[in-house]
C-alpha cells in the first residue's frame, strides 16, 4: 500500500469514466465523468490515467515559516465529490478463536463526482480491471461488487 511520508507530494492521476446520464427536472442529460486518484495507487487497480494534475505552489508570507513555498497537489474531485474507499485483499484471515487473525486490505481512496448516483457509481466499479473486494461508500456503508463479466447491478 502506498503511504503517504512526510514532506513527500502524492501526485493525483484523472480517469476519464465515459458518459453518463443525469437526471435533471428539465429533462435527461448525458454528463462526462472523472475520476481522481493518487497516481501510485493506479497499480492496484489497473486503470490506466488521462492526465496527471501538475503542482500549486503557495509562498508563505508571514509567520515562522515566512519566505518558503510548499507544493500541494492540485486536486479536481478531492474537495467537492463522493469520498469511497476501494478495499484490495492483502492477506486473507487466518485462525480460530483467540488465535484468529484478521484479513489485510489496501485501501485506495476514489473520488467520484457528486451528481453520480450510487448505482451508477457500483456498476462502473464492476467494469474496473482490477475488481475491489469491497467498496465502502460515502455512508460507510461495505459492499461486494459483483463478480460477473457483464458488470450491471443486480
Amino acid at each position: 500500500m502506498a503511504t503517504k511520508k512526510k514532506g513527500e507530494i502524492r501526485l493525483t492521476s484523472t480517469i476519464d469514466m465515459g458518459e453518463f446520464e443525469v437526471k435533471k427536472l428539465s429533462g435527461t442529460t448525458k454528463k462526462r465523468g472523472y475520476l481522481t486518484f493518487f497516481t501510485d495507487e493506479l497499480v492496484l487497480t489497473g486503470l490506466k490515467a488521462v492526465s496527471t494534475t501538475g503542482l500549486k505552489a503557495v509562498k508563505i508570507t508571514k509567520g515562522k515559516l515566512a519566505g518558503r513555498t510548499i507544493y500541494s497537489a492540485i486536486d479536481d474531485t478531492a474537495a467537492t465529490g463522493r469520498h469511497f474507499k476501494w478495499l484490495y485483499q492483502q492477506k486473507a484471515a487466518t485462525g480460530t478463536g483467540e488465535k484468529r487473525q484478521a484479513a489485510k486490505f489496501d485501501s485506495v481512496q476514489v473520488y467520484f463526482p457528486s451528481w453520480m448516483t450510487t448505482k451508477q457509481i457500483m456498476s462502473w466499479t464492476e467494469k474496473v480491471p482490477k475488481k475491489p473486494n469491497f467498496v465502502v461508500t460515502d455512508l460507510k456503508t461495505r459492499i461486494r461488487p459483483l463478480r460477473s463479466k457483464g458488470g450491471g447491478v443486480a
